[in-house]
C-alpha cells in the first residue's frame, strides 16, 4: 500500500500545489510511513522560505472553499455531472479489467440475464453492469450497489447541496476520486507563498458564490 492509498486526503491535491517563489510543484513528503504528509517546496533546503504545509488540514481548507464556491454559485448541475461521469468511468474500468466489453452483444435488458427484478439495491443497470453481474455476481454486486446509490443521489440537487454542508462527505476515502474530479474541473492550480495560498480557478466563479466573478481567491495557510 502506497502513502497515497493509506492517506488519500493528504495526497488529494498532488500535482495542483505549486511554490509561488520557485514556480515549482510542491511534493507531499512524510518522514515515516503512516505519518501525515506535508507539502514541501523542493528548494526549501536551498533557501526557499515557503513553509512546509500539513497536507490534510490544507486539503480540507482548499476543498471546502472550492466545493462551497461551486455549489453556492448555482453550479450544482456541473458537480452532479462530474460525479456521474466518475461513476460511469469506474464501471468501465471494472469492465475493462475483466475484458468483457464487446465480448458479446449487450443484453437488451436485465430480464435477459437476471431474475425478473434487478438485485436489491440496484435500479440503474447499464449493459456493462449487467455483464459484470453475469460474469461474477458475488464479486460485483456490492461495488455496483454503491455506485448505483452514488449515481442516484446525483439526481437530487438538494442531496448534492447537502453534501456541501458536510465536508467530510467529500473527504471520505470512498469519495476521494470524485472530489479529485471536481477539483480538476474547477481548479487550475494552487500557488503557495510564506503566508497564504492562492486558488486559481479555470473559469471565474459563478454568481452567488463567495468568489463570485473572480478567477482566483486567496486563503491563509492553516496554522
Amino acid at each position: 500500500m502506497t502513502m497515497a492509498e493509506q492517506n488519500p486526503v493528504g495526497h488529494l491535491l498532488d500535482g495542483m500545489v505549486h511554490c509561488r517563489n520557485c514556480n515549482t510543484p510542491m511534493a507531499t513528503e512524510a518522514a515515516y510511513f503512516g505519518e501525515t504528509p506535508m507539502y514541501v517546496c523542493p528548494n526549501r533546503r536551498s533557501g526557499c522560505d515557503t513553509p512546509e504545509i500539513p497536507a490534510e488540514p490544507f486539503t480540507r481548507l482548499v476543498v471546502e472553499r472550492v466545493i462551497r464556491a461551486a455549489l453556492e454559485g448555482g453550479n450544482t448541475k456541473r458537480v452532479a455531472e462530474t460525479v456521474q461521469e466518475d461513476a460511469r468511468q469506474r464501471i468501465k474500468e471494472y469492465a475493462d479489467a475483466e475484458d468483457i466489453l464487446g465480448v458479446s452483444p449487450a443484453p437488451r435488458s436485465v430480464m435477459d440475464i437476471l431474475d425478473p427484478k434487478p438485485p436489491p439495491g440496484l435500479s440503474n443497470l447499464s449493459p456493462e453492469m449487467a455483464r459484470l453481474l453475469q460474469l461474477d455476481p458475488g464479486k460485483y454486486i456490492e461495488p455496483l450497489r454503491r455506485l448505483d446509490r452514488y449515481w442516484s443521489a446525483t439526481g437530487d440537487t438538494g442531496h448534492i447541496e447537502g453534501y456541501a454542508l458536510d465536508l467530510d462527505t467529500y473527504l471520505r476515502p470512498s469519495n476521494i476520486r470524485t472530489t479529485r474530479a471536481i477539483m480538476d474541473t474547477a481548479v487550475d492550480e494552487i500557488r503557495v507563498d510564506p503566508r497564504s495560498a492562492t486558488i486559481r480557478y479555470k473559469t471565474p466563479m459563478p454568481p452567488g458564490s463567495e468568489a463570485e466573478g473572480r478567477s482566483q481567491e486567496e486563503v491563509d495557510l492553516p496554522s
